[in-house]
């Protein structure tokens, strides 16, 4: 029997200096459930770094932004593969509802920052914006962000972001003249 996000619901709700303690704590739990195998797979989890606890925080207390978040990434993505119809500026509100869903989350990802007493610096708030909007696209981290379960802090989105998107095709009219020498110019010679 596979893990279940229920037994790891406690584990990172909990603040971030007591992860350890918790942690040995379920895996204790779940040997005594003869659940070996899952004690073993706790037992390997790293302590969130700061950003990834705080983004859990946040995710926990407003899963409605959450969602958002991820509705508003599935929609742009959906926009930037032509798929979506309608309104010529739909990409530009989906760009502006996406931003304020992050910036939400952002912002309480900073309150749980300071009410557990740290001070977030810039660094750590980008790492924050960085990571939630690249969990945003991912399907596995998003399966983690949604319950407040993001084990490790990701690279920006990009391009790869995409990755599913067919290749572009070119017109025919353009591959022409994209694959030929420019027209006019003189070569330089030395």
């Amino acid at each position: 029997m596979p893990l279940e996000p229920s037994d790891l619901d406690e584990l990172y709700g909990v603040p971030l200096a007591e992860f350890v303690r918790a942690r040995k704590a379920l895996a204790s739990r779940l040997r005594q459930a003869e659940r070996p195998y899952d004690a073993a797979v706790v037992e390997e989890l790293k302590k969130p770094s700061a950003a990834v606890w705080a983004i859990n925080q946040a995710a926990r207390q407003d899963r409605v932004a959450v969602e958002r978040l991820v509705r508003t990434a599935d929609r742009l993505r959906a926009i930037q593969l032509g798929r979506a119809e309608g309104d010529p500026d739909a990409l530009q509100v989906a760009t502006k509802e996406h931003r304020e869903a992050a910036k939400t989350l952002v912002g309480r990802a900073e309150t749980s920052l300071r009410s557990a007493g740290m001070s977030p610096s810039r660094a750590l708030m980008e790492r924050i914006a960085t990571t939630l909007h690249a969990a945003a696209v991912d399907e596995k981290a998003r399966r983690q962000l949604q319950p407040g379960q993001l084990a490790d802090e990701l690279p920006p989105a990009g391009f790869g972001a995409l990755a599913g998107a067919p290749p572009l095709q070119l017109p025919r009219r353009m591959t022409k003249a994209v694959s030929g020498r420019p027209r006019g110019r003189k070569r330089w010679r030395s």
